[in-house]
């Protein structure tokens, strides 16, 4: 018998599909790689986004030098949003400089394909729609308390009773 970790809802949940919107990314991964169809120049990337509960979930993009324009315009937005601005400007941007840059991207859902020879679709999946220097907006937007809420509850920066001030001594 193999010998597994079960999985559970909740973590099979995390697996789904994130929603639209603006992520913070981490390359994991990048290497230098040629288009099949054309046989242009690209940087194949892994990307480790976080979504709002702190979870890593990775998303696969590439960057590729080719004559359209729309292309470029995104390893020009991917070197914006990671400092590689200069490496890009000098010609001079590689996979290498790509590992472990971080940054933003808008991630959208793309539709599942349909597999070779059958009328099923692969599932649908998040995809980097372009990169941005944009950051996400919060995504949790928290109420200002009411009058009786403040008025059972002491300040966020008051002492806890029976805890000395810790920071009193502290000489910076």
């Amino acid at each position: 018998m193999a010998n597994y970790k079960p999985m559970t809802a909740d973590e099979a949940a995390k697996l789904s599909l994130r929603p639209d919107g603006i992520y913070a990314f981490e390359v994991l991964n990048a290497s230098a790689a040629t288009s099949r169809e054309k046989g242009y120049d690209m940087i194949a990337l892994e990307l480790g986004f976080f979504d709002s509960d702190g979870d890593r979930f990775s998303v696969k993009s590439w960057l590729v030098h080719s004559d359209s324009r729309w292309s470029e315009k995104t390893f020009f937005d991917f070197a914006a949003t990671t400092g590689l601005g200069p490496q890009y400007a000098a010609g001079t941007m590689c996979s290498e400089d790509c590992l472990g840059r971080s940054g933003f991207a808008v991630i959208g859902t793309e539709k599942g394909k349909k597999k070779d020879n059958s009328d099923d679709c692969f599932p649908d999946k998040n995809k980097v729609k372009y990169f941005t220097t944009k950051k996400p907006e919060p995504s949790v937007s928290r109420p200002e308390p009411t009058d009786a809420q403040l008025a059972n509850h002491a300040p966020a920066n008051a002492p806890k009773p029976g805890v000395e001030n810790l920071d009193e001594d502290v000489p910076f």
